[in-house]
């Protein structure tokens, strides 16, 4: 299915991307979604406070390709709607280069380090030997993560919103039917469910990568002109992106210690959950962002102005709208989300409420954020980007998660996120309000 980027209504080719993005976004929150539920029901508190000791993981293995395909999708689109197939076909070139690496160091510092890393992610005992068992199968394939999401950017920016659906419903689907079968059929516990996500992805992988071998899509490998020049655009276009996804690993780090100092595992397990309720919420937003970014790129590479300006209208009107459902959501429901992730105790039940509550109480604020980083960089505003993101992902949470326990107590440090996401709201509408003031950019003005 390929969307007229440049043409027709702007509200019908916002959708169409939108739910493509958002049918791939839920259906990947099931890799640690449905694993995390699997493995706390079959296991318990402690195996689901293994996986999240597991999580910072999965931003090492998304950000190169976030980094890649980001950077090089938007700077492909901007190129391509400029007239430029060539250049728009370098970039594409050197992104899957530059993933295939990253991807391939990834990949063996998991498959050596795994014990090394999950420890220092807050894994020990029981919990640490549940973690590793998980993280094998996923740590061979998980150049396919990688590549996934530097593909998935292309084949948006390329106009088609069908494939990464179709992709990530086929591994997804397959994953659910194998976490169930695998964990419990087959007793296999949190080795099964780390099965179940490696065959999954893989096939989800396989599916994505086949696109760029038929004949409607218009990128093609080239010989690759201006070396240093792409890359520098590529890296400094997707350092926001890959600010975001690795800041992840760096806070939810920070936390996992933190909680393991001042509270117990049930804590963790109880974080887990609600840390993981929140990236699925994260990444609902991100599919608003999706949406976004292709039509934005396209039409500030063709200087349509004003479809930037009412495709960035409908982005924030839709994060906000989401961001109501969430915050109701995990300000009413807390007690039945603990339910559906773990087979919970009393001692979780006394304290996993509040914490949910807390953690997640600013969500409705996360999403203009998430919105306003895409715009930027679609814009080629890279400095915003990268302001927003450091703030969201590194300088706040990591100042907060330190600061708030020594001065107001323990229990002060689950307001830390929420506080967080506040701060970097007000700072990304700043940023907006005075980019409005300034005059577009234009591709020479980026350089050549």
């Amino acid at each position: 299915m390929k969307v007229n980027l440049l043409g027709g209504k702007i509200h019908t080719a916002f959708l169409t991307l939108f739910a493509s993005a958002l049918g791939s976004t839920i259906i990947s929150t099931i890799y640690s979604t449905v694993d995390m539920m699997c493995v706390g029901q079959h296991s318990g508190p402690t195996a689901a406070a293994a996986l999240a000791c597991v999580n910072p993981l999965w931003a090492l293995m998304m950000a190169p390709g976030v980094l890649a395909g980001v950077g090089g999708s938007v700077m492909m689109s901007n190129r391509k709607a400029g007239g430029n197939l060539d250049e728009a076909r370098g970039f594409y070139t050197l992104s899957v280069i530059i993933a295939a690496i990253m991807s391939a160091l990834v990949c063996a510092i998991l498959l050596i380090f795994p014990r090394e890393l999950l420890t220092f992610f807050g894994g020990e005992g029981q919990r640490l030997d549940y973690a590793v068992t998980y993280m094998l199968p996923i740590a061979i394939i998980s150049p396919t993560f990688t590549m996934s999401a530097t593909l998935s950017a292309f084949m948006r920016n390329d106009g088609e919103a069908f494939t990464p659906t179709f992709a990530t419903a086929i591994g997804g689907g397959l994953n659910i039917f194998l976490d169930v079968f695998l964990v419990f059929g087959c007793n296999l516990g949190v080795l099964g469910a780390g099965l179940a996500t490696a065959i999954g992805q893989t096939v989800a992988f396989l599916i994505m990568a086949a696109y760029f071998f038929r004949k409607k899509c218009t990128l093609k490998f080239t010989k690759i002109k201006h070396l240093g020049n792409k890359l520098t655009k590529i890296f400094t276009l997707g350092a926001s992106a890959f600010i975001l996804e690795l800041a992840f690993a760096i806070t939810a780090t920070a936390y996992n210690k933190m909680i393991l100092n001042l509270f117990t595992e049930e804590h963790l397990a109880v974080f887990g959950t609600a840390s993981t309720v929140a990236v699925m919420f994260y990444c609902l937003y991100n599919a608003v962002g999706t949406a976004l970014q292709p039509l934005v790129s396209a039409n500030y590479g063709a200087g349509a102005h004003e479809r930037v300006n009412k495709t960035l209208k409908i982005s924030l009107a839709a994060s906000v709208a989401l961001g109501v459902a969430f915050t109701l959501l995990t300000q009413l429901l807390p007690d039945v989300i603990l339910k559906i992730y773990m087979d919970v105790t009393d001692g979780v039940m006394k304290i996993g409420p509040p914490i949910v509550r807390i953690y997640n109480m600013a969500i409705g604020f996360t999403g203009i954020s998430i919105v306003l980083t895409f715009y930027f960089q679609s814009v080629l505003r890279r400095g915003a980007s990268v302001c927003i993101s450091l703030c969201r992902g590194v300088i706040f949470p990591l100042l907060f998660v330190f600061a708030f326990p020594a001065i107001f107590g323990a229990d002060a440090l689950f307001y830390s996120m929420p506080i967080a996401e506040l701060m970097t709201f007000i700072i990304a509408l700043l940023l907006l309000f005075f980019a409005k003031k300034r005059k577009p950019l234009t591709n020479n003005s980026y350089g050549d």
